[in-house]
């Protein structure tokens, strides 16, 4: 029995076994390319969607998981061919649990295997989120096209880029850990590569594509890549953009949301600092930048930015603090000394009374119009 043969989910599999579905998807993977915490949240996404395969069996023409991924293999040899011509090159070797020759089980089979290899959502039969993973964005496979085709449609670079027309260079603290701090949006990871950079701003979420391995090993892999390297580099430069791996905050971020991807560094790119560099995610990053050039929210808005470029609203807002915090302090002070200064003058005139009285009864001294004749002060 092959590795590929073992039933234990692909999370907690052996190091054998996950080669060799690695080896599967990318042939001229290497064993020294494997890093087994780098590939954690992949395995668990594997196991996500094949989780339920057997119960489904008059869906798909496949019912294990080991032909799920064998036909990465398909995909990758018909690469230049439409589907309808991948389904019947398919369908002779349908098994016995499917009578007949129906090509839709066929075309879910094919949809599911190019999921599982290229992590882009390709469904055109709208599976229930029951069975996958919900998504947003789904991508159609015509059945006249190449999946070629469909990735390279789906990823249109945007010509001419006039989003990054009046827009210099993009500031260094455009990070998703400034974004969550300062702007109060938060991160939603994905497995899906046409998710990647959408923002909801109703909910100020943003979706970041998580599987920066995967981009990576696409890039490596030495073969003619489904998703053309353009794209992927791209994808590389705009996680390095939001995830700068050298910055304490990117590493405190991603161990708060446990992703390790900053460990893989920039994958041998640069940062991208400006924004006419970026084609296939031009909008989105725009769109980045104008929520970090706009307005802090919550308390931070009282604060001072790393680039001091709030420094008037800054200084005016805490002159105003301190302004109104003498003015209660002087109110305070204020009516602490009016009592002090009731208290002393009942004070001096219980000492008037005192030595009034004192005098009153003294032989000596006469104050007939202070004193009662032989019975101290007289009632004023």
């Amino acid at each position: 029995m092959s590795a590929m043969d073992s039933t234990e989910p692909f999370a907690i599999a052996s190091r054998e076994i996950r080669l060799a579905i690695l080896r599967k998807l990318w042939p001229k993977f290497t064993k020294e390319q494997y890093q087994e915490t780098h590939w954690t949240r992949f395995f668990q996404y594997l196991d996500f969607e094949l989780a339920k395969l057997p119960d489904r069996r008059t869906l798909f023409s496949i019912d294990s998981r080991k032909e799920a991924i064998k036909l990465v293999d398909t995909l990758r040899h018909y690469r230049r061919s439409p589907k309808e011509d991948i389904i019947w090159a398919v369908l002779p070797k349908t098994p016995a649990h499917l009578p007949d020759p129906d090509p839709d089980p066929v075309s879910r089979s094919l949809e599911l295997a190019a999921r599982l290899w290229l992590m882009i959502n390709i469904d055109s039969f709208k599976l229930t989120p029951s069975y996958i993973y919900t998504r947003s964005i789904n991508v159609s496979w015509p059945e006249n096209e190449t999946l070629v085709d469909v990735v390279a449609n789906h990823f249109k670079a945007e010509n001419p880029p006039v989003r990054s027309q009046g827009i210099g260079r993009i500031r260094p603290t455009l990070t998703m850990a400034h974004l969550e701090v300062r702007h109060g949006f938060r991160v939603l990871w994905t497995h899906n590569l046409a998710d990647h950079l959408t923002i909801d701003w109703k909910y100020q979420t943003i979706t970041v594509y998580e599987h920066l391995i995967c981009l990576w090993t696409h890039v490596e892999s030495g073969e003619d890549s489904i998703i053309p390297k353009a794209i992927l580099r791209e994808a590389i430069d705009t996680i390095n953009l939001l995830f700068p791996s050298e910055i304490r905050e990117t590493q405190d971020f991603l161990r708060r949301h446990e992703r390790s991807f900053w460990e893989l560094g920039y994958c041998k790119r640069p940062r991208v600092l400006e924004l006419d560099k970026y084609h296939y995610w031009q909008s989105n990053v725009a769109d980045l930048i104008d929520i970090i050039e706009g307005p802090a929210k919550g308390f931070q808005q009282f604060m001072l930015d790393k680039e001091k470029r709030n420094l008037p609203e800054f200084t005016a807002f805490w002159l105003t603090v301190f302004v109104a915090l003498l003015t209660v302090l002087g109110i305070v002070f204020g009516t602490v000394s009016t009592v002090y200064s009731i208290k002393q003058y009942n004070v001096a005139m219980a000492g008037y009374a005192l030595q009034l009285a004192q005098a009153c009864r003294t032989p000596d001294i006469s104050l007939p119009e202070f004193c009662e004749k032989g019975s101290g002060i007289l009632g004023r």
